[in-house]
């Protein structure tokens, strides 16, 4: 979560950051909250992760009420290859601010 851009300012802008958080060990931030009509996911969840709450989602709803996340899944597919898929959040994106992501 993050490293996209903190890795590339530490590289190749020899920025010094003496005090790094890992947010995958901060509870609220990979925290999952399942309710009927909503899930609600940490900004630190994979993308794997999301992935996989959606599938199973897809798998216990009527068509109706999963559309929108058959199309997150779909979506996921084309977001960089599994190993990135597996440490990748919602949260780092949203955070580095890239125009690709």
């Amino acid at each position: 979560v993050g490293n996209t851009e903190i890795g590339v300012e530490v590289k190749f802008k020899h920025f010094l950051y003496p005090v790094l958080v890992n947010p995958t060990k901060v509870k609220e931030m990979i925290d999952v909250q399942e309710f009927e009509d909503s899930i609600y996911f940490g900004a630190s969840v994979s993308l794997m992760d999301i992935d996989r709450i959606l599938r199973s989602r897809i798998e216990k709803l009527p068509e109706h009420q999963t559309r929108f996340f058959q199309c997150a899944i779909n979506m996921l597919h084309y977001f960089a290859g599994k190993q990135i898929r597996n440490v990748a959040s919602l949260g780092g994106n949203i955070m580095t601010g890239s125009p690709i992501s």
